[in-house]
Formats: structure tokens, C-alpha cells, sequence
């Protein structure tokens, strides 16, 4: 998990004073996708609450669709290309504000202190 939130940290997806609430890391050797007879309305469901949050799905297990590796990899380019147009679209932080410092002339201060 630490790897995955440098990396996300480096590329911007968020900053590192972000809070991080949860994380979890789950394996599932011998998943797959079951068709159910609720399933198309159920994964509607998801996608839709997910995209609400700007969560990206991306690959076979996340989609819940059956890919080859020829779509795995090109749903995982749209996805980074989906990632990039949010992060582009996010409003970019204010700058810090500059302190602007001015300098007299010695003899102005001079002027100043003795008048």
C-alpha cells in the first residue's frame, strides 16, 4: 500500500499532507465474474455511485466484464487518460502569497528617523 500511495503522491492524484483514511489490500487467487440475473442493474448501480465519487474502474475484475489481455490493456489506457482529464480539471492551488519587501535608500530611513 505504501508503494501505491507514493506513487500517487508523485504523479498528483493527491498531495502528501492529504489525509488517507483506509486502506486494504485484498488477494483473490480464484475470482471471476458470475452472471447473475440482477447483474446488469446491479453493476449500473456501482458504476454509477463509484463515478459519482470520481473512482476510475479499470480491468476486468473492476468492470466486471470478461477481458482478454488485448482489452485489459486498453481499458486500462482509458483509464489513465479518464485520470489525467480529472486531474486536469481539478482547480490547480492557490499560490502562495509573497511578502514584498522594499528597500529605502539609507538616507530615506535617515529622513524618517530624524524628522
Amino acid at each position: 500500500m505504501r508503494r501505491c500511495i507514493e506513487d500517487c503522491q508523485r504523479v498528483g492524484i493527491f498531495q502528501p499532507d492529504d489525509p488517507i483514511l483506509i486502506t486494504a489490500q485484498c488477494d483473490l487467487p480464484y475470482a471471476y465474474v458470475v452472471y447473475g440475473h440482477g447483474r446488469a442493474q446491479a453493476v449500473a448501480r456501482i458504476r454509477e455511485w463509484l463515478a459519482e465519487r470520481d473512482i476510475l474502474l479499470a480491468g476486468r475484475y473492476s468492470e466486471w466484464e470478461y477481458y482478454n489481455s488485448d482489452h485489459a490493456f486498453i481499458a486500462g489506457q482509458r483509464a489513465a487518460e479518464n485520470a489525467r482529464s480529472l486531474l486536469d480539471a481539478r482547480p490547480k492551488p492557490a499560490e502562495p502569497r509573497r511578502e514584498r519587501v522594499v528597500r529605502r535608500p539609507k538616507e530615506a530611513v535617515r529622513q524618517v528617523a530624524d524628522g
